[in-house]
């Protein structure tokens, strides 16, 4: 999410809270306030706490995780009621 190379010293981002961004890891340099919130910024946070941080405390990580299973459950659900109701 943003490539931090190419950007001043000084340029305002982001960092994770349980790694500090280590080399690597967990450092966010979106080129904008608005492509913060773009879904690829949140879902590349949410991949870094949820699945790579390993200073991301268990129930942190579960509660991601869990957030992350109810809403895919939604999006499914979701899909398959347009389906069913133009068979019936």
């Amino acid at each position: 999410v943003g490539c931090y190379k190419s950007r001043d010293i000084g340029f305002t981002g982001m960092c994770c809270r349980h790694c500090g961004g280590q080399p690597g890891f967990g450092r966010y340099f979106p080129n904008s306030v608005r492509s913060l919130a773009q879904t690829t910024t949140s879902q590349t946070i949410l991949k870094h706490v949820g699945l790579k941080c390993r200073f991301c405390p268990p129930e942190i990580r579960q509660a991601i995780l869990e957030l992350q299973r109810q809403q895919a459950e939604k999006e499914s659900a979701a899909a398959a009621a347009p389906a069913a109701a133009s068979t019936a």
